[in-house]
């Protein structure tokens, strides 16, 4: 991705959580949201401590971070990477950066 783009880091935040909260508001975050409660990870025993789930559903709740839609990458083309970007690069990325594990893009070896 950050070779398409010509970008690195793709999402830079200034700190662990900016980075995550930068995450949850380019994947969707009301799909991040939606993840976290259909697994209850804001209630996992291991995640009590410094749980990055709980504050991300406070902050959604409290309209801190707002129910937008995923990215569509438009934000990251420019004039430098445009020839690299193709709807089916769009696809293949939306579907590799999901927040629900099950429909994400895996690669087989080949037989």
């Amino acid at each position: 991705m950050i070779k398409i783009f010509k970008k690195s880091p793709f999402l830079v935040g200034n700190d662990p959580i900016d980075q995550i909260l930068k995450l949850t508001r380019f994947l969707g975050a009301k799909d991040i949201v939606d993840y976290i409660k259909e697994f209850k990870l804001s209630e996992r025993r291991s995640h009590k401590k410094d749980n990055i789930c709980l504050d991300i559903i406070m902050a959604y709740e409290s309209g801190d971070i707002k129910p937008e839609p995923a990215s569509d990458f438009s934000e990251f083309i420019n004039p430098s990477n445009e020839a690299n970007i193709t709807a089916e690069v769009i696809d293949l990325l939306r579907r590799l950066l999901t927040v629900d594990f099950v429909p994400i893009v895996l690669l087989r070896e080949k037989d």
